[in-house]
């Protein structure tokens, strides 16, 4: 599909042009390119203002997808994604900012590999189309920026991130593995515990996913800490969310869950002071929320805040 730019004029979004052929807006599903680095599908939608142009650098907004299920007909993931995005548009049009969102499997074969999460095992053993998704990712940012760019639509230098649960999971990850690539990231209810931005605590070793102590035995680079503090977060979880991703073994091996739990707690909402007190102490840039009488679930309510949150200077 890379060469669909030229059928732009029929876009599925709006299928509306202007009187001079001007497309109000577009969503395209960009294929794979595994010589340029990425090995799975994403898609792209630009907002009618963003079409419009001008000297205007736009937000770039990545959505991690999180199928919320192992699935290994890939077809699945992408549609789910495409479905997901859809639900966004509104967002994009109100904040003026392009939204990229990739369509990574998750496959049931390899059940262990919590790809959406872009969990431990994801790090250590993806091989061949499933290595690297964090570097994947990062190629995928940036063939999209070399299609915008060819169409006149300016973007900022570093990305946007959001998403919720396990998206969210890997929206906090990916950050924090790569601050030099983003701006801001709101995180909504993150598997039970947010990556710690420390490699420390209570005396003890947090490895990756619960801290940064190893990361560099995993990536090749440790915590970058001076560039994570130039990042701004935005951590919100209901008080009655119970859901924990620390509690399976596709989320966390054993001897995390129990390291969690010894040092943090045995549910998210016990967790969360603990978390936003270590963000406090490596001081980042943080803001944490916690949503009375709500579940697993994006309200109004958090979704506003996410966009005051983006909007805000």
């Amino acid at each position: 599909m890379r060469w669909l730019w030229s059928l732009l004029a029929l876009c599925i979004l709006s299928g509306a042009v202007l009187a001079e052929e001007r497309v109000y807006s577009y969503s395209l599903l960009v294929d794979a390119e595994p010589s340029q680095g990425f090995c799975w599908p994403y898609y792209l939608y630009v907002p009618p203002r963003c079409v419009q142009g001008g000297e205007q650098d736009f937000p770039l907004l990545v959505l991690p997808n999180n199928t919320g299920k192992v699935e290994d007909d890939d077809q699945v993931h992408v549609q789910k994604t495409g479905t997901d995005l859809a639900a966004w548009r509104r967002l994009a049009d109100e904040l003026g900012c392009v939204l990229v969102s990739p369509a990574f499997p998750r496959p049931a074969n390899q059940w262990q590999l919590y790809t959406h999460a872009l969990d431990r095992d994801t790090l250590l053993r993806g091989s061949g189309d499933l290595n690297r998704l964090d570097l994947q990712m990062l190629a995928t940012l940036h063939n999209a920026r070399l299609r915008l760019a060819a169409h006149h639509v300016r973007v900022r230098p570093k990305s946007w991130m959001m998403g919720f649960s396990a998206a969210g999971m890997f929206a906090n990850r990916f950050a924090l593995l790569h601050p030099e690539a983003v701006e801001r990231v709101a995180v909504g209810s993150p598997g039970g515990w947010p990556m710690a931005p420390v490699a420390r605590s209570g005396g003890e070793n947090l490895p990756y996913p619960v801290g940064a102590f190893d990361l560099i035995n995993l990536t090749g680079k440790p915590l970058q800490t001076e560039e994570a503090r130039h990042l701004r977060f935005f951590f919100f979880l209901g008080d009655k969310d119970d859901n924990d991703s620390v509690a399976y073994d596709d989320g966390y091996d054993a001897e995390e869950r129990a390291l969690v739990h010894r040092l943090f707690g045995l549910t998210p909402v016990e967790r969360w002071p603990k978390a936003e007190k270590l963000y406090q102490l490596a001081q980042m840039n943080a803001l944490f929320r916690l949503y009375p009488g709500v579940g697993h679930e994006m309200t109004p309510a958090m979704r506003d805040d996410v966009i005051k949150f983006f909007l805000t200077p």
